[in-house]
């Protein structure tokens, strides 16, 4: 009986580790969809602050290193996400770097029969900078210029970028701790993301927006699992890269308003303990809805909610809630 006890504990701990893993370090891929209009175009020489409240309440029994089907895991998730836009040209082509810094609070909890163990973490998560290249539709202008390419007649159907994307191994992380906001590992991100314009042009009031997102991310090795001197936790993690597809059809309403459904894919991403395959591939679909308002000059305020709808075990279930604030300058 003492054995058992000991061993359902050590489940229980293991639980939250790889929750908190799989949660918060793999977060820019389980958890943010970009959203709607993200990648239109702007105008060279502008910059744009954001700030965004994101909240996940989640509830998932998968495990990002062994599947552990008796336990009753819970998470609740706030992230506050500081972004920094800038919009230039590089060879005549326009180029937007994106670096973003989220603070990130945890509060996990799991249970294994009638025990129950629970820990929160506060602290930065990993760093992140993109790069957008415009590929199509996306010429260099000036704010002048801007206006009259796109809000004219002969503007462009669509506008395509390229994207690449690093996640840098700089969030609070700590071998010893139960609960890691960072990841330990770096993850590298390509996309084609793409947006068709169903109206006749791109200015306020006149457009119907499709956009697609399609995107790789892959992964380096997590040399430092949390409690890996621990019997029941591996040397080197390891995951397979994970394929998105995210679109979003949104809509002007009037001048200063808008409404977008959202669909957001995920698959693969199956991880690897000291070289053994955990077969755990994911395969999850999330919807969502989002309404925006440009409500003073040069800002935009939007509000979002969405959950996922169909998945595999080994993918999360749970909902999403964000806040989005951005200011153009």
């Amino acid at each position: 009986m003492g054995l058992d006890i000991s061993q359902k504990v050590r489940s229980i701990f293991a639980g939250v580790v790889c929750l908190a893993t799989a949660l918060v370090s793999s977060e820019p891929v389980q958890a943010q969809a970009y959203g709607p209009r993200q990648f239109l175009p702007a105008p060279t020489d502008t910059n744009a602050a954001l700030f965004q409240i994101k909240n996940f309440q989640t509830n998932t029994s998968f495990d990002i290193s062994e599947p552990l089907p008796e336990l009753d895991i819970d998470v609740n998730t706030t992230a506050f996400v500081f972004t920094y836009i800038r919009n230039f040209s590089i060879a005549d082509t326009s180029t937007q770097i994106v670096l973003t810094q989220p603070v990130v609070t945890v509060d996990a909890g799991a249970s294994a029969g009638e025990l129950r163990a629970s820990r929160q973490n506060t602290g930065l998560a990993d760093a992140q900078a993109e790069l957008r290249i415009g590929i199509l539709g996306a010429p260099v202008v000036d704010i002048p210029e801007y206006v009259q390419y796109y809000f004219s007649e002969e503007n462009p159907n669509v506008v395509m970028k390229g994207l690449l994307n690093v996640t840098l191994p700089t969030g609070n992380y700590r071998t010893d701790q139960v609960i890691n906001i960072g990841s330990n590992r770096f993850a590298f991100r390509a996309g084609l993301p793409t947006t068709i314009n169903l109206g006749p042009n791109w200015a306020p009031g006149n457009r119907t927006l499709l956009e697609i997102i399609p995107s790789v991310d892959v992964f380096t090795n997590n040399n430092s699992p949390s409690f890996s001197s621990f019997n029941f936790r591996p040397n080197v993690t390891s995951q397979a890269p994970i394929f998105r597809l995210e679109s979003q059809l949104s809509t002007d309403l009037g001048e200063k308003y808008f409404a977008a459904l959202g669909a957001y894919y995920i698959g693969g991403g199956a991880t690897s303990s000291d070289g053994v395959d955990n077969n755990n591939a994911q395969s999850w679909l999330g919807v969502g809805g989002t309404l925006g308002g440009a409500l003073w000059e040069g800002g935009l305020l939007t509000v979002g909610y969405g959950g996922v709808v169909l998945r595999n075990d080994n993918s999360p279930r749970g909902t999403l809630f964000n806040l989005y604030l951005r200011q153009s300058f």
